[in-house]
């Protein structure tokens, strides 16, 4: 296990594994560089940073507007992330403290 773990062959990350996006389709650099395509130590530093944004107090506080979103069951975001509802996309939004409107 420990071998697979560290052989950059079977890293998700472009930069280590090898493929370089040869196999396969390539993804965009900003979703190269995702959270999720990250290996440890970045994989592990992004998701501190990102979890402390995703405490139950701060989805609590969320809870009021994404129960507006939810009378909207059917609304969904356009590619390429299609399989993501709207009230998904606020929370995130609003976890960042984004505007709304962007």
């Amino acid at each position: 296990m420990r071998a697979a773990l560290t052989d950059p062959r079977l890293s998700v990350d472009k930069r280590f594994s090898g493929t370089g996006g040869e196999h396969g389709s390539s993804l965009p650099p900003e979703l190269d560089a995702h959270l999720l395509n990250r290996d440890p130590p970045d994989h592990t530093r992004l998701r501190r940073l990102a979890a402390t944004a995703f405490t139950p107090r701060r989805i609590a506080e969320l809870q009021p507007a994404a129960s507006l979103l939810d009378r909207f069951p059917g609304i969904r975001l356009a590619a390429p992330t299609h399989a993501l509802r709207w009230r998904d996309s606020f929370r995130v939004r609003g976890l960042a403290a984004l505007p709304v409107h962007l």
